[in-house]
């Protein structure tokens, strides 16, 4: 399980932290680049709710990095992939088959 959840990461890591507009880029040092003040993930959440799926993938990054929360991160992928975003669905996907084969 832990094998499986270290490779979901570095998948992710390729993908999530990637920000545009006024969204600050996460940086991949380690799990204290994906934390966010209470404020800041409310305001993230309002966006990706309201289509904006690079605020949906930075939402992901927080839980799965540094929550530890894959499955809550999935739900943000999902929302980015709804959103538009091709990073998203890619990401959801193979965090979906690696949850799949850990189970």
């Amino acid at each position: 399980m832990q094998a499986v959840l270290i490779g979901v990461c570095c998948v992710c890591i390729s993908i999530l932290g990637c920000a545009h507009d006024n969204l600050k880029p996460a940086e991949h040092a380690g799990t204290e680049s994906y934390r966010l003040e209470a404020g800041d993930l409310d305001r993230l959440k309002q966006l990706a709710q309201s289509g904006n799926p690079d605020a949906a993938e930075r939402v992901a990054g927080y839980y799965i990095f540094y929550k530890g929360d894959s499955r809550g991160g999935l739900k943000w992928l999902e929302l980015g992939a709804k959103n538009g975003s091709q990073h998203a669905r890619t990401t959801a996907r193979k965090i979906r088959q690696a949850l799949k084969e850990a189970n």
